[in-house]
């Protein structure tokens, strides 16, 4: 099945039937809403709101969050043949993940990676980057986890460029860190009046990432949150 997302720009929630595709007969109910993408942390009452008026059985997302790892700095080591990890991160909250890129033999990995993870609780989710080694079995070498309420308490809701230890759960790391930018934006039902402004793109680019922060200080952004309910 397939929706025209432009239709949404002007319109509040809309509810509607759609044909399924590559089937005898079919048809699937959905509710499709468009938000834009704020700082104002009134916002989350009002996002708040608006899902329960939407859905009562499901959580729905109410932010967006960016998180963009720069690299790490001394990782530790194989403890049985000593050699340099493989190493790759996953970003999670809750039940949502993202797994960057893997690089052979590093200690020190450069990832400027972007994710993007729709939060549904931001006042009581945390944030957990967990580092593997893909070598010895996608081990977990090192983490790093925050509440994401630490990042909505911020005055611009962004915590810019910080190095943060990373810890182990079978030993002390000696000087292991992460570099981080992470910042979050509410999902606002009331449009915005200035110009939209593109997501960076989850790819290893901290121009991206450098240029959205930018632009979203001084406007909103644009997102789009559809929502199915089978029938």
């Amino acid at each position: 099945a397939q929706f025209p997302i432009n239709t949404l720009l002007d319109k509040e929630a809309v509810t509607t039937w759609l044909t399924l595709k590559d089937v005898k007969k079919g048809s699937i109910n959905v509710c499709l809403q468009y938000f834009t993408l704020t700082t104002e942390k009134s916002a989350l009452d009002i996002i708040e709101q608006t899902n329960n008026q939407m859905i009562k059985q499901e959580k729905l997302s109410k932010a967006l969050l960016v998180v963009f790892i720069d690299r790490c700095a001394n990782l530790p080591r194989s403890k049985k043949t000593r050699r340099e990890p493989n190493p790759f991160c996953t970003i999670q909250v809750d039940t949502n993940e993202v797994k960057t890129h893997t690089f052979e033999s590093q200690t020190n990995p450069l990832f400027e990676h972007i994710s993007h993870i729709l939060c549904s609780n931001p006042v009581q989710q945390q944030l957990k980057i967990q580092v593997h080694d893909a070598r010895s079995n996608n081990e977990v070498i090192a983490y790093f986890e925050i509440p994401v309420k630490q990042i909505l308490n911020m005055d611009t809701m962004t915590i810019d460029s910080q190095e943060f230890p990373l810890k182990s759960s079978s030993e002390p790391l000696d000087r292991a860190s992460i570099v981080l930018r992470l910042s979050l934006h509410v999902l606002s039902p009331v449009r915005s009046s200035s110009s939209p402004v593109q997501l960076p793109s989850p790819t290893n680019s901290l121009r991206s990432f450098d240029s959205f922060a930018k632009q979203n200080s001084l406007t909103d952004s644009s997102n789009k949150s559809l929502l199915e309910h089978n029938s």
